[in-house]
């Protein structure tokens, strides 16, 4: 439960600290630091219980599909947002099951 709130703590100390300088993106890279943070420190944790090579090997599937889905929606910039959205929805799912 700690982790919980040294999760809050770094996500709301980085996005005072980002966004004024940087908007809603500030946000975003706050949210993603604190994630990566908590996930970190779980996978400390849990080492005793849970080998990286275990993690990395049910984690391949959605980091691959989530790298196809960001090249997309990279490539897609001049489209209608909804269709982006759904297009970056299938894809992923897609994605996930093969």
């Amino acid at each position: 439960m700690n982790e919980l709130y040294l999760f809050a703590l770094v996500n709301a100390g980085l996005c005072a600290w980002w966004i004024p300088h940087y908007g809603f993106l500030g946000a975003c890279f706050a949210f993603l630091v604190a994630e990566v943070t908590i996930w970190g420190l779980c996978q400390w944790a849990l080492r005793s219980y849970v080998s990286f090579t275990d993690v990395a090997a049910e984690a391949w599937r959605p980091i691959a599909a989530a790298a196809v889905t960001v090249a997309f929606l990279a490539a897609t910039t001049a489209a209608p947002l909804a269709a982006r959205g759904l297009g970056a929805a299938a894809i992923y799912v897609v994605f996930l099951r093969v």
